[in-house]
């Protein structure tokens, strides 16, 4: 990195980080969230065909900062755009898909040093599950490093290493360099037909954390061999952790693995009584009594890296509604990030009534009209930060972290301004920038 280019970044880490906190001071003013840095809307795929995914690559790789767009129109499309520092975005420069296959998942590498840079799970036309180990090269192109069939899908790509999940119980870990492989099941035993789809898994201190709809379990870092024997044992749990359906969730881990935070937000049922549900935060903590390698098998078994269940630490209201953008996103820094759905209305969303009298003796009539953006329902991007982030911290000097669970404020930081939902989003919390996929096949990028 160039001396300029660390000054930039240097002033722009101050700039976000004052931003998180003046929310915290309650001194954050959404409009500023427009015009204090850039807002850019560009469109991503045509003829108003739905964004599914958007995420950033890892910055820097070949000296520039990339998004990478996914659509399905009659087969899907994974699409490259560079972000100039104003936020500016051009052409794509780079594009990849299978005439007739659709991707099931993908899953980036945060590793800009690996020679894979992203891991697609898909259908082929012929209707064969596969996962593609694709290269971005410095042309903007995508190269396959390899590929196999198997019917698990990519959940967490880090190094040479995937997580490979089905919607069940296992999850498989695989060197795709060396062809080392293991199986973990987290329900051997069971016989439940209900779904269990994966929200992420991660790579913990010498252990894997597996975060499904509705369990969190824990495994210790399995030994990989090339060619597992046809009898190999799956893997069983060391620790499992419960809970309602979550329909978001994300694990943050500090850079020694050590520290770990949860955020889950409840599931957005509408047909339950409530219309204000919450996210809730948890701390995983690290178990001190645990050092590798273990002395004995039982220690392995009875004294794992980290203690379960996890501790409640705090919760955060939000709303329930009509949701296509389900991520939230959990910093190292402590910063947490979600988007809160606007109410849903059934088949009058996006109408109001017009008022008029109904003249004697004529049934009752209700009319509609097309809401103005004044009177139409929004969603927000929210955020909040954690009890114990520095970001907490006094002019004093002092971090004072509450006993019990705390309630946080959540703040509002962005309000979508189109008429078309998000889709999906993703966050960098280095640099403060939003990427929101939309229905029509727009990109809005917001920088904070």
């Amino acid at each position: 990195m160039s001396t300029p280019e660390l000054e930039r970044a240097a002033f722009n880490s101050y700039r976000v980080t004052q931003k998180w906190v003046s929310m915290i001071k309650g001194e954050f003013d959404t409009r500023k969230m427009h015009t204090s840095k850039w807002v850019n809307i560009f469109e991503a795929h045509n003829d108003s065909v739905s964004v599914r995914e958007v995420f950033f690559l890892p910055r820097g790789i070949h000296g520039r900062n990339l998004v990478v767009t996914v659509s399905k129109k009659v087969w899907s499309i994974l699409r490259v755009w560079e972000v100039k520092h104003d936020g500016e975005v051009g052409d794509a420069i780079g594009e990849w898909g299978q005439k007739g296959a659709l991707f099931k998942s993908i899953a980036v590498n945060p590793d800009n040093e690996s020679r894979v840079t992203v891991a697609v799970g898909m259908v082929t036309a012929e209707g064969r599950h596969s996962v593609e180990f694709l290269n971005l090269t410095p042309s903007f192109s995508f190269e396959s490093v390899r590929s196999f069939e198997t019917k698990l899908s990519p959940a967490t790509l880090q190094g040479d290493l995937v997580a490979l999940c089905d919607a069940k119980s296992k999850t498989a870990i695989f060197n795709w360099a060396t062809s080392g492989y293991a199986l973990l099941d987290d329900d051997h035993d069971s016989d439940t037909l209900r779904a269990q789809y994966i929200h992420q898994v991660v790579f913990a201190y010498e252990s894997v954390l597996v975060a499904r709809y509705l369990s969190l379990t824990l495994f210790a870092m399995p030994e990989l061999h090339p060619d597992p024997p046809e009898d190999a044992v799956a893997h069983r749990p060391l620790s499992k952790f419960e809970y309602d359906t979550q329909d978001g969730m994300c694990i943050s881990l500090s850079k020694d693995q050590r520290s770990c935070k949860i955020l889950m937000r409840e599931d957005g049922d509408p047909w339950k009584p409530r219309d204000e549900i919450h996210l809730r935060a948890y701390d995983l903590p690290f178990n001190p009594d645990y050092h590798h390698p273990p002395e004995s098998q039982l220690e392995a078994d009875t004294c794992p890296p980290y203690i379960f269940p996890p501790l409640l630490k705090a919760t955060i209201p939000t709303s329930r509604g009509r949701l296509l953008a389900r991520e939230i996103w959990l910093g190292k820094c402590g910063t947490a990030s979600w988007v809160r759905p606007k109410p849903r209305r059934g088949v009058a969303e996006g109408m109001v009534t017009i008022p008029y009298i109904i003249p004697e003796g004529e049934p009752p009539r209700i009319s509609m009209r097309l809401a103005s953006e004044e009177e139409r329902e929004k969603e927000y991007v929210m955020g909040t930060v954690l009890w114990d982030s520095e970001l907490r911290r006094g002019e004093d000097g002092r971090l004072d972290i509450p006993d019990e669970p705390a309630m946080l404020e959540p703040f509002t930081m962005m309000t979508n301004r189109k008429t078309e939902d998000w889709t999906c989003v993703d966050y960098d919390e280095e640099t403060g920038v939003f990427a929101l996929g939309h229905e029509d096949g727009m990109v809005t990028l917001c920088g904070m």
